[in-house]
């Protein structure tokens, strides 16, 4: 366990774990990434504010090659490399920031913007999110967020949507979702076409970096019914970061989305945070053959940070806000390995 109170860990943005099973934490607020190894210990502490080698403005670990941790910072627009013991390695800035990318598989007129990369494969390969701009005859641009893949030679392919059910309001209704593995082979697109009390399906589309689709299976979920205390609370209070924006009623949807989150380890297992009951919250984990492997509920107030191999990082926040990580060795059906 890493305890928030001795780590003094201001919030927790995400992590990464690599073959040794350290893990690099995200520490936004304190414009920093921590990387501990599997005793709890700390063994290095990188960053601070500012601009040069080093420093960071808005940084988020992205993954591990071998013992290289790297490093995207989303205001500064570049790669940092660092040994894990904290060594700046080299700085490289995004490929994609200074222009639009032509995306090949979506016609002549699409490009792509705003891309930030969330996997970095081992040709050089970037996978992330991105906007596609489309024109025609010089018309107004058409946009639309997606899942990209951008390759070494100066091109990007659309893999996903990421666009919103405009039916429900996105920040209480996630119905699209995609997940990375950490080494960017794969790529696995989560969707919920219908929110329904008698239940209905959770599409999983796994492709590979280039686009092409290697499986897709449906998991049943069975609808859940909003508390309509907690929708009148929703309604009241509003959503956004201060909760002054308000949501109409229509949009509020009347069954709790059954898929809250999900990651992708290297091995293809899916891991989905879903909902178990109205109070609660479990983790289903999915073989690339669509084959549920096995599942856990979430102790209260923990969510799935980061999960590699037989073990998974859960983030967990007290009644004073302080944030720690506690580790688990997953079984599955009296295994070791799930």
């Amino acid at each position: 366990m890493l305890d928030g109170a001795t780590e003094d860990f201001s919030e927790v943005n995400g992590g990464r774990v690599n073959g040794r099973g350290d893990i690099a934490l995200t520490l936004r607020q304190d414009f920093q990434v921590r990387i501990y190894d599997t005793s709890g210990r700390r063994i290095a502490a990188i960053g601070r504010r500012g601009s040069g080698p080093g420093e960071f403005q808005t940084p988020q670990v992205q993954g591990w090659n071998a013992d290289t941790v790297w490093i995207y910072d989303f205001g500064l627009r570049r790669h940092s490399f660092f040994t894990r013991t904290g060594q700046l390695v080299r700085v490289t800035p995004l490929e994609t920031a200074q222009r639009q990318v032509r995306v090949i598989n979506e016609g002549s007129e699409a490009r792509l913007v705003d891309f930030s990369p969330s996997a970095r494969r081992a040709d050089g390969s970037l996978l992330g999110a991105g906007t596609i701009l489309r024109t025609s005859g010089g018309a107004r641009s058409a946009r639309e967020l997606v899942v990209a893949s951008y390759s070494t030679d100066g091109t990007a392919r659309k893999l996903a949507s990421l666009e919103a059910d405009p039916r429900w309001e996105q920040a209480l209704a996630s119905t699209n979702m995609v997940a990375t593995s950490p080494n960017g082979d794969e790529v696995l697109a989560v969707s919920v076409s219908d929110l329904s009390l008698t239940g209905s399906s959770v599409l999983l589309s796994r492709m590979s970096a280039s686009g092409s689709v290697l499986s897709s299976t449906r998991l049943p979920y069975r609808g859940l019914e909003y508390p309509a205390a907690r929708r009148d609370s929703i309604l009241r209070r509003g959503v956004g970061v201060d909760r002054s924006r308000s949501v109409p009623s229509s949009m509020v949807p009347s069954v709790i989305p059954p898929v809250w989150g999900a990651l992708l380890r290297n091995d293809g297992m899916a891991l989905l945070t879903m909902q178990d009951t109205p109070d609660s919250l479990k983790v289903v984990m999915v073989d690339r053959k669509g084959v549920v492997r096995g599942e856990f509920r979430l102790p209260k107030g923990h969510e799935l940070l980061a999960a590699r191999d037989a073990h998974v990082w859960l983030r967990t926040c007290n009644s004073d806000d302080i944030v720690s990580l506690v580790r688990y060795r997953l079984r599955c059906n009296g295994k070791q390995a799930c």
